[in-house]
């Protein structure tokens, strides 16, 4: 990832204006404004089309370990990217053993995902469109866990919390 965007000679100008400088705009008033900074975010998910959400979660980040664009790509690919495909190795290696592919390493899943170009290009780019990948996968997991014929009320609030966050990003 690093070698990649470092080699990048431009940033593209969707990239900077509806992820990177929300972020680094989120990340400035978090800390000198909070209750402005709520206020904006509130705002944004109730009128813009790319809101305040994600550029909030990684406003610590950014002021702890810096403000490039190669910061920001790694803090998306270890917030989101890696845990997400942590997740669906997980559920895909289970639906493996489930089908009688007892032997096939959680490893192998996890090259596999990110051979894929629509895991690996967002990656490599920076893009900050992997972050679904995290509420997408926890959400194949918690429907794939239910129960045919009973409803558990506590997993489908926990299933709609999860939607409702991949819809505000």
């Amino acid at each position: 990832i690093i070698s990649v965007i470092s080699l990048q000679e431009t940033i593209y100008v969707s990239d900077s204006l509806e992820t990177w400088e929300p972020t680094i705009e989120c990340s400035e008033i978090t800390f000198s404004d909070p209750w402005q900074a709520l206020k904006d975010l509130r705002a944004s998910i109730s009128h813009d089309d790319y809101n305040k959400f994600l550029p909030m979660l990684m406003a610590l980040p950014m002021c702890i370990f810096g403000k490039s664009f190669l910061c920001y790509a790694l803090y998306v690919w270890f917030m989101f990217g890696l845990p997400g495909i942590f997740f669906a190795s997980a559920i895909i290696k289970t639906i493996l053993e489930q089908n009688g592919f007892k032997n096939f390493p959680c490893s192998a899943v996890m090259a596999i995902f990110m051979i894929l170009p629509i895991v690996s290009v967002p990656i490599f780019i920076g893009y900050a469109n992997i972050s679904i990948l995290l509420p997408t996968s926890i959400l194949l997991a918690m429907l794939l866990s239910l129960e045919n014929g009973k409803l558990q009320r506590e997993r489908l609030i926990f299933i709609a919390a999860l939607c409702v966050f991949a819809v505000f990003q």
